[in-house]
C-alpha cells in the first residue's frame, strides 16, 4: 500500500448540525481485509449506510469520479468492489432529501469493516 498523501477535511457550513464531529476512517473489504477507501464520515459514532463520493479520498478510481464529466447519475458509477477478491461492497445509489442530490455508495451490511484511520490528517 505505502504511505498515502495527507488529505485536507473537507468542511462546509452544516457541518456543526450535523454533530460537528468530522474524522477519516478507513474501509476495509471483510472477507480478504484489503483497503478499498478511505472515506469522511462527518456524523458522530454508528453504521455506515452510504458513502458519499465527494467525501472519498482514497483510492484514485472512486475518488476521482466527483470530477469525472462522464458521471451525471447513479447508472454511470460503477459498483464498489474489492480489487484484489472483487467482492460486491457497495451499490450505486442517488441520495435525494430535503432537495439535495448526491451521488453515493449504498454500503451492504456485513461486506466492509470500517476502522479509525491512521492518516495524518485523521489526527
Amino acid at each position: 500500500m505505502g504511505d498515502l498523501p495527507v488529505y485536507r477535511l473537507r468542511r462546509d457550513r452544516y457541518r456543526r448540525a450535523r454533530g460537528g464531529n468530522t474524522r477519516l476512517i478507513d474501509i476495509y473489504c471483510a472477507p480478504c481485509n484489503e483497503l478499498l477507501l478511505v472515506y469522511q464520515k462527518d456524523m458522530p459514532r454508528g453504521k455506515l449506510k452510504r458513502c458519499y463520493i465527494d467525501r472519498i479520498f482514497y483510492p484514485e478510481r472512486f475518488s476521482s469520479l466527483h470530477n469525472d464529466p462522464k458521471v451525471r447519475g447513479k447508472d454511470d458509477l460503477p459498483p464498489m468492489s474489492c480489487g484484489k477478491c472483487g467482492a460486491l461492497v457497495g451499490v450505486p445509489m442517488l441520495y435525494a432529501k430535503h432537495g439535495e442530490h448526491r451521488l453515493a455508495y449504498g454500503m451492504l451490511d456485513g461486506r466492509f469493516v470500517k476502522r479509525n484511520s491512521t492518516h495524518a490528517a485523521a489526527k
